[in-house]
């Protein structure tokens, strides 16, 4: 794993276990799941995947981020944009 996301996996962290940060519970839970697979020694590709989808699905539900995961949620688009499914992307 490069600094990049080595730097990026410590900002999921702060972010999870400040108790004083405006997230949700919900957000907050999915930020503490990808720690603890990223501590269990998850591929941090896998783990990236699933923080993209479950944020992405977090937001779909309830219609917004709390503003502390935007930076998070544009950071991980950068990092782990070329992942994933391809099959509907025309070139």
């Amino acid at each position: 794993m490069n600094r990049k996301r080595t730097q990026f996996w410590q900002m999921v962290n702060e972010v999870a276990t400040d108790l004083n940060s405006d997230i949700s519970g919900q957000e907050r839970d999915i930020l503490m799941h990808a720690n603890q697979n990223m501590k269990a020694g998850v591929d941090d590709i896998k783990v990236g995947e699933d923080l993209k989808y479950k944020l992405s699905e977090q937001f779909i539900s309830q219609g917004r981020l709390s503003a502390t995961l935007v930076p998070i949620q544009s950071e991980l688009l950068r990092l782990y944009l070329g992942y994933g499914r391809r099959d509907n992307i025309s070139l």
